[in-house]
C-alpha cells in the first residue's frame, strides 16, 4: 500500500511531460494530414464525377445523390478506414424515395432490385473476407440509384482500381513478391482440392491495414460514366 501511494505521490517529470506533448502534437499533426489527404481525394473524386455528367444517362437528380454519396464515402474511408453506416441509410432512403416517386411500385421494385443484387453477387467475396461490409453496402446504394446494369459494371471498374492501388500499394512499402504470393496462393487452391479462402496477410506487412474501397468505388463510377461497362 505504501509502495502504491508512494507511485501515486511521484511528481511527474518535465521530461515525460514533454515526451507526452510531443506525441499528442505529433497525433495531432498525423490526424490533420490524414484529414487533409483525405478531402483531396473528395475532392478530386468530386471533379471527376462532374466532368463525367455530360456522359450521364442516369435522371439527374439520381446522378447527383449518388455523385454526393461517393464523395462522402470516399473521404470517410480515406480518413478513418471505414464507410459510416449513416451514408448507407441515407443512401438507401434516398434511392427508394426518389424511384418510388418517379415510378410508384414499379420504381420502388427496380431499386430494390439494384439494391439486391450487388448483396447477393457481393456475399462471397464478403464471407472470404475479400471485401468489407461496408464496401457491400456501398455498392448496394449505388445499385439502388443507378440500377443493376450501372452497378455491376461499377463493380467490376472496382475490382480493376482496387488491384492497381493495392498493386502500388504495396510496391512502394517493397512487399510485392509477398503480395503475389499470398494471392497465389489463394487463387490456386481451388485447383488442389484447398477450397477458396482467404490468406490474410501477417499484421506486419502493408496489406494488413486494408485497402480504402471507397476511393476505388468513386474512382470506378467516374470510369463508368466516362468509358462505359469494361466489356463494352
Amino acid at each position: 500500500m505504501a509502495t502504491q501511494s508512494a507511485q501515486m505521490m511521484s511528481p511527474v517529470t518535465p521530461a515525460a511531460e514533454t515526451s507526452e506533448t510531443a506525441s499528442r502534437l505529433l497525433a495531432n499533426r498525423e490526424r490533420a494530414g490524414s484529414l487533409t489527404s483525405s478531402l483531396l481525394v473528395a475532392a478530386g473524386i468530386g471533379a471527376a464525377l462532374v466532368m463525367a455528367h455530360s456522359h450521364a444517362t442516369q435522371p439527374v437528380p439520381a446522378f447527383w445523390l449518388a455523385a454526393v454519396f461517393l464523395v462522402v464515402i470516399a473521404q470517410q474511408d480515406a480518413w478513418r478506414r471505414r464507410i459510416p453506416n449513416w451514408s448507407i441509410g441515407v443512401g438507401l432512403l434516398a434511392a427508394l424515395a426518389w424511384h418510388g416517386w418517379q415510378g410508384g411500385i414499379v420504381g420502388a421494385g427496380l431499386a430494390l432490385a439494384g439494391i439486391a443484387v450487388p448483396f447477393v453477387l457481393l456475399l462471397a467475396p464478403f464471407a472470404v473476407r475479400a471485401v468489407g461490409a461496408g464496401d457491400v453496402k456501398a455498392f448496394m446504394v449505388l445499385g439502388g440509384l443507378w440500377g443493376v446494369s450501372t452497378v455491376l459494371s461499377v463493380i467490376v471498374w472496382s475490382v480493376a482500381v482496387a488491384g492497381v492501388m493495392a498493386v502500388a500499394y504495396v510496391a512502394a512499402r517493397g512487399e510485392l513478391r509477398a503480395f503475389i504470393r499470398r494471392w497465389g496462393t489463394m487463387l490456386t487452391a481451388p485447383l488442389y482440392g484447398g477450397g477458396l479462402r482467404y490468406v490474410a496477410p501477417t499484421p506486419e506487412e502493408a496489406a494488413a491495414g486494408g485497402l480504402p474501397l471507397g476511393i476505388a468505388i468513386g474512382v470506378a463510377a467516374a470510369a463508368h460514366l466516362l468509358v462505359g461497362g469494361p466489356w463494352q
